[in-house]
């Protein structure tokens, strides 16, 4: 008997604690309209679009070779451009010293020498359909390839070490 009433003593305090207080007061259908007109008259307009949340990358291939000394990372991005991928490219920073790469894509082939943060040069080969970006350094090649597909732009990006 004494274990039943020690359990109804718990049962009893259990719901005091997870019970709402009935004094505090619900706010009314006025003053609930109140509020949100006083807040949409003094809010601004936000003409930008929401963000859509993202979804994991699951479309990015990793590979190695050479017993490691080459790193290859290989995405299809659909909807988009070359020119757009190789913007994209360097505002993420998806490649190590995108701030040294020319802004814009060029539109032919052409040689840069930059002698930089051991980066010796960068090689831009344009060709239609498709951009290779080969950034020489001291100890390797870091080589950028955008290629146009029928559904999108295909990134490689390979790591070669000398």
């Amino acid at each position: 008997m004494s274990r039943f009433v020690i359990f109804l003593l718990a049962v009893w305090a259990l719901m005091a604690c997870t019970t709402q207080n009935t004094k505090t007061q619900m706010p009314t259908n006025d003053s609930v309209a109140a509020q949100m007109t006083s807040t949409k008259a003094n809010t601004p307009i936000d003409s930008t679009p929401t963000m859509q949340p993202q979804l994991p990358d699951t479309s990015t291939i990793y590979s190695e070779e050479d017993g490691g000394m080459t790193q290859i990372e290989n995405k299809l991005f659909t909807n988009t451009t070359l020119k757009a991928l190789y913007q994209l490219t360097l505002k993420l920073g998806d490649i190590d010293n995108a701030e040294l790469l020319l802004p814009q894509l060029p539109n032919k082939s052409q040689e840069v020498e930059v002698n930089v943060n051991g980066l010796i040069s960068i090689n831009y080969t344009i060709t239609p359909g498709k951009a290779t970006i080969e950034m020489e350094y001291e100890g390797g090649v870091t080589t950028l390839i955008l290629q146009q597909r029928d559904t999108g732009v295909n990134r490689t990006i390979i790591h070669s070490a000398d």
